[in-house]
């Protein structure tokens, strides 16, 4: 017969997580916190020149990684966190997040580790891995030292979806910038000028935008025209009254492209260039178009060893897994791309980032058991 998981300490834990304020690069209170826990459940723990904390807890074979973020984003209104329990969900008081995103797997990670360790259950190795500013594009995960680590394979719950589901890819995401150069004229005269906002207009009706396949995506988030001088890279501008009387010189678009095909992507930020290139040349202007990847994005095979551990665990907790392809990021997108192979699952959270967050309980005792059997197994 399995060890129960108990279901109120699990509860209480969460909510003693939860109460702890952690938005991104404010992690100190909460990392005090866990290194004091860890401590408790005998974890050898170090911390890296960056903050991010990695435990290991002794036993067969290789180590097993799990991992899960401290930050969260920012909480609200409120001035305290507090989780109210009532029937099967744990949330805030409603004016705040809940910060389940990620704390809920970092309570069900340490209640896994007390049942093995009361039951005296033989267990395998196992490296936690608790990161900062996951919500910062995954900066601790950038900065982690992979040298005092020794696994090489990595689980990671931080999913809002149904318990159950598997991510098999997520995306690359690249942010991109374009600079639209026109002629300044009056407006009197406007034969004269080259209005940079015309070179966008026919651009953005031409590029791929919104959803370009099953697995991309492209967004424009922000596009302004004005007066060279009036708007720059770091102020965009006010629509002062001088600037109306005046054909606009000086267009900048921000935008990200995201997908698990890298290729796809690639042919997505090509043809934003292309179109911002083709609509300047035929207005008579100039278009400056540059990237940057933010992140990786991977695509894994749903035959996958690890995937398949995984599956015949949800088998085993009653469910039917279900591989999804994610359209956000986490973590794992930079520790695969680092090398560690890193497979994220569907947490008990539901609703992150915003104050109508909330825990299924019954979903918390799963993704719980769910981590005693994948360290027993």
């Amino acid at each position: 017969m399995r060890p129960f998981i108990n279901k109120q300490r699990l509860i209480d834990e969460f909510c003693s997580l939860a109460r702890i304020k952690s938005p991104s690069s404010r992690e100190d209170e909460i990392s005090e916190f866990l290194i004091k826990r860890l401590k408790q459940l005998k974890f050898a723990i170090k911390k890296d020149s960056y903050g991010n904390i990695i435990a290991r807890l002794n036993g067969s074979g290789k180590p097993l990684v799990l991992c899960a973020h401290m930050d969260t984003v920012p909480i609200g209104k409120g001035n305290e966190i507090k989780p109210v329990v009532k029937g099967n969900r744990i949330t805030s008081d409603g004016s705040t997040i809940l910060g389940a995103d990620n704390k809920d797997s970092i309570a069900a990670i340490l209640e896994a580790v007390m049942v093995i360790t009361e039951n005296k259950l033989v267990h395998r190795a196992v490296e936690v891995v608790f990161t900062k500013e996951e919500e910062e594009i995954s900066k601790g995960a950038k900065n982690l030292d992979l040298s005092l680590l020794d696994g090489k394979e990595c689980i990671i719950s931080d999913m809002a979806e149904p318990y159950g589901l598997i991510t098999v890819s997520a995306p690359y995401c690249f942010k991109f910038e374009v600079k639209v150069k026109g002629r300044r004229s009056h407006v009197k005269e406007p034969e004269k000028g080259i209005n940079a906002l015309s070179i966008i207009a026919e651009a953005v009706s031409n590029i791929p935008l919104g959803r370009v396949d099953s697995l991309t995506t492209s967004n424009i988030a922000y596009a302004v025209s004005g007066l060279d001088g009036v708007i720059t890279d770091k102020n965009l501008g006010s629509l002062e009254a001088e600037c109306r009387n005046t054909v606009p010189d000086l267009g900048i678009i921000l935008g990200e492209v995201r997908g698990a095909d890298i290729k796809k992507v690639q042919a997505t930020l090509a043809a934003i260039e292309m179109h911002f290139s083709s609509a300047a040349k035929h207005f008579g202007g100039e278009s400056l178009f540059s990237c940057e990847k933010l992140a990786d994005g991977y695509l894994f095979n749903p035959n996958n060893p690890l995937i398949s551990m995984i599956s015949d665990i949800f088998r085993m907790q009653g469910l039917k897994p279900k591989m999804f392809n994610s359209t956000g990021g986490s973590d794992a997108n930079i520790l695969n791309g680092r090398g560690l192979k890193s497979i994220v699952i569907s947490s008990a959270h539901m609703e992150n980032h915003k104050t109508t967050e909330y825990v299924v309980i019954s979903d918390l005792i799963k993704l719980a058991d769910f981590y005693v059997r994948l360290l027993t197994k």
